[in-house]
């Protein structure tokens, strides 16, 4: 069956706002970019996120039904951080904020990123960046590992 949903919008200016957009009711219909494990992966291409090699390793190594629930658990997490969103948007947050982000936070510091210098990508790269004389850039990079986005992410969800 052809899909027929539109492309995921990435109208934000922040992947993390984009992310949050990956359900939206366009004119009439509910549409949801998240709805499998392969659509995750499609969504995190489109949106720069993560290098095709390391897409194509996770899909050869994932087990049946781990990206499924991988994006499951994906759609919590922004489903569980969307009411944060509405309650705190167009206003400064404030120190007890931040107290309601440690789900999150704990999330992130799981990560494991690191920065290299890397030969500049004129044709991806920011205009600003595209007008930069080196030839060279700082990159922030990342050791992927199977076992991190294989972990549970029940536990991280947001309260309003």
């Amino acid at each position: 069956m052809a899909d027929t949903r539109p492309p995921p919008f990435f109208i934000a200016e922040h992947l993390g706002l984009d992310f949050l957009n990956t359900i939206a009711v366009p004119v009439d219909n509910k549409v949801e970019w998240l709805t499998s494990g392969e659509d995750l992966l499609a969504w995190l291409k489109q949106a720069r996120l993560v290098p095709d090699d390391v897409l194509d390793s996770l899909r050869k190594r994932a087990g049946r039904g781990e990206l499924d629930a991988i994006a499951a658990q994906a759609r919590a997490l922004r489903d569980g951080f969307k009411p944060f969103v509405y309650k705190h948007m167009g206003r400064p947050l404030k120190a007890n904020a931040l107290r309601q982000l440690e789900p999150l936070n704990q999330l992130l510091a799981r990560d494991d990123e690191f920065g290299q210098i890397v030969v500049r990508d004129r044709e991806h790269d920011h205009k600003q960046e595209k007008e930069a004389i080196s030839g060279l850039a700082w990159r922030a990079q990342r050791r992927w590992h199977y076992a991190m986005l294989n972990s549970s992410l029940d536990d991280h969800r947001i309260d309003s």
